[in-house]
């Protein structure tokens, strides 16, 4: 089984159609409705519908930080900074994780990429 994510809203379109066109189980922000939300309620939507979050801001990374802090898991994180990976090693990377990683794996895991 892979990984099902969820995608921020700050990562690009492209992205999530080039990972659905491999067979990928991909869900936006966008689709969800969840445009401009904060990151804790983003999260929270991620760890409700048992995927994992792919972002590529560091806020997100702060929202995980403090709540491993205070005993409270999420599913995990999948993180690339905007400008480590062009475009094909970034959907390829993504792939690799989604079908590496079982979801037990990655709780409260954070994987940055490239792996």
């Amino acid at each position: 089984m892979s990984l099902r994510l969820s995608m921020d809203e700050h990562v690009r379109s492209y992205v999530s159609s080039a990972l659905r066109r491999r067979g990928v189980d991909v869900r936006t922000a966008q689709q969800d409705g969840q445009e401009s939300t904060p990151d804790a309620s983003l999260l929270d939507r991620a760890i409700a519908l048992q995927r994992i979050m792919f972002l590529q801001d560091q806020d997100m990374l702060s929202e995980a930080t403090e709540r491993l802090r205070n005993q409270r898991p999420y599913g995990g994180l999948i993180y690339c900074h905007q400008q480590r990976l062009g475009p094909g090693a970034l959907i390829d990377e993504l792939e690799l994780v989604a079908r590496c990683y079982e979801p037990d794996e990655m709780v409260t895991q954070i994987v940055f990429l490239p792996v």
